[in-house]
């Protein structure tokens, strides 16, 4: 678990903003809070909070769904954008004006790491950045 010191070190290493996550409880968004400064702690440390990461600015968030049998055949469902408000899950949408390109190598690298980690299936989160996906 981090103290705001450690966070304060670790941005001094990567830059402002970090992202600092829930140790328990977090998921899709839930208990994620994004901090620009050391003078500007987020609620997180009254949750004994956090684990850090560098800030990825991002054009838009994407989820992929695969599936693989066991002979390691595999099927991708069309990529989607993750949909939340106020930090909350909230399901998933449709993810307008995604290429056909932009599509397929989410689809490709989400059946690459379940293949790489040899499950049947798997949800993938990803980035669009500005240089591609993450």
């Amino acid at each position: 678990m981090a103290s705001p010191e450690d966070v304060a070190a670790f941005a001094a290493q990567v830059g402002w903003p970090v992202v600092l996550k829930a140790v328990r409880g977090g998921y899709d968004g839930r208990g994620v809070w994004v901090c620009d400064g050391p003078g500007r702690p987020p609620r997180c440390w009254a949750m004994g909070c956090p684990a850090r990461e560098e800030y990825v600015p991002f054009v838009r968030e994407l989820a992929a769904l695969v599936a693989r049998s066991p002979h390691r055949q595999g099927a991708a469902y069309r990529s989607c954008r993750p949909s939340s408000g106020r930090g909350l899950p909230g399901g998933t949408r449709a993810a307008p004006g995604l290429s056909t390109v932009l599509a397929e190598d989410a689809e490709r690298l989400a059946l690459e790491l379940a293949d790489a980690l040899g499950v049947t299936g798997l949800g993938v989160e990803l980035f669009e950045t500005s240089r591609g996906l993450l």
